[in-house]
């Protein structure tokens, strides 16, 4: 596969991780990113399709990027909601405990 043929297909798995939310598989896409450029690299310059396909993997990887400071921020918001209500989370639990107990 060529350089540009690589660039495309890396922008395509990073775009459909990330909308799919697939955390697993835009970590192993990232990873073999950060390998595969390196090498793609040091087969010389690039021609101006592979430079537009690499800005095209740019705007991948910082959408990509975003998806993931979107689900942080989430994430964070909702750790904190469950920080802040943790007596009530514990005494929904020892309540559901206690009436599977009497069943």
């Amino acid at each position: 596969m060529d350089r540009q043929a690589q660039l495309i297909s890396m922008a395509y798995r990073l775009s459909h991780a990330a909308v799919a939310q697939d955390w697993d598989d835009l970590a192993r896409v990232d990873s073999e990113l950060a390998e595969l450029l390196p090498r793609l690299a040091r087969h010389g310059e690039w021609s101006p399709v592979e430079q537009h396909a690499l800005q095209g993997l740019r705007d991948a990887h910082r959408e990509a990027l975003a998806c993931c400071m979107r689900e942080s921020v989430q994430l964070d918001a909702r750790i904190a909601d469950m920080c802040a209500h943790k007596d009530a989370w514990v005494a929904y639990a020892l309540n559901d405990d206690w009436q599977e107990s009497q069943a």
